[in-house]
């Protein structure tokens, strides 16, 4: 493939930049297949184990899962392996918009999704102390509209901020910290264009979901027959495909976004200028 294809030759439009996610998604989904859908199986690995025997479904039985030992340690496992394919997939991705050759991406991700896993824990730390002070700070007053909207507008803010945190944690092979600073360097100034390119991918991906599901949602129906635990099984196997086919996407816009503003914010492009001979 063209080289020329990443990372952009100047600063993209909206939907220049909507455009160059597809042709990354299109140039790399064969070859990025298996790490997609190895991801997509890891998140539903979890949901499999809790599934109950047949004819058999309820709180009780959902609740007893909780309590399993197994079911944690297969619930941790799969969520590193998930994070660990999704890195993979997005550094193969990479190297196939550049040019160069695929190959030891699994290898090379256990650095990067070992730092996203410990970024996660972190931001669940932080909320989760954020939520109890605000819920002590206003205790016996309830949570008022205006609260509501404001954390909404505070976790909007703080998606687009950090959306190129990934991206640049595999790419560049940055920490945590630098990778958090990277991302809210290179999104400042820049929000209200990436809330659209976001807001229009939302629209894109939510269609795709609601067509294949609608057709999983048929497919279950027939298949189970009434037995709640088989159609959330059959719904299962149809999330993977539909995980397979569409997480690359986003890895891809993803990688989009983040050629695109390094060229805002850098000029990669006079970079690349450069050093291609005349």
């Amino acid at each position: 493939m063209n080289s020329a294809l990443y990372p952009p030759d100047r600063p993209q439009s909206v939907s220049e930049l909507l455009d160059l996610g597809f042709r990354i998604y299109r140039a790399s989904w064969v070859k990025s297949l298996l790490f997609a859908g190895l991801a997509a199986l890891a998140s539903t690995l979890v949901s499999l184990y809790r599934l109950p025997g047949p004819h058999r479904y309820g709180m009780a039985e959902a609740m007893e899962k909780l309590r399993d030992p197994v079911f944690w340690l297969l619930y941790l496992g799969c969520t590193f392996a998930s994070v660990l394919f999704i890195c993979a997939l997005l550094l193969r991705q990479y190297r196939i918009a550049t040019g160069g050759v695929p190959g030891g991406e699994l290898r090379a991700s256990l650095t990067p999704a070992l730092r996203a896993i410990g970024l996660g824990l972190l931001f669940s730390v932080a909320f989760g102390m954020v939520a109890v002070a605000i819920v002590r700070a206003n205790a016996g007053r309830g949570v008022t509209l205006g609260l509501v909207i404001a954390a909404l507008v505070l976790l909007a803010w703080l998606a687009i901020a950090l959306s190129c945190t990934l991206t640049e944690m595999v790419v560049a092979g940055t920490g945590i910290f630098a990778s958090l600073r990277r991302s809210m360097d290179l999104t400042s100034g820049s929000y209200w264009r990436l809330s659209l390119v976001y807001s229009v991918a939302l629209v894109i991906i939510l269609v795709m979901y609601l067509v294949t599901g609608g057709v999983a949602g048929i497919v279950a129906v027939v298949l189970a027959r009434g037995d709640v635990a088989v159609a959330v099984a059959v719904s299962s196997v149809v999330s993977l495909f539909v995980g397979a086919v569409i997480l690359p996407f986003y890895t891809a816009l993803g990688l989009a976004i983040y050629g695109d503003l390094t060229v805002r914010k850098e000029g990669a492009d006079l970079a690349r200028r450069i050093a291609t001979p005349a």
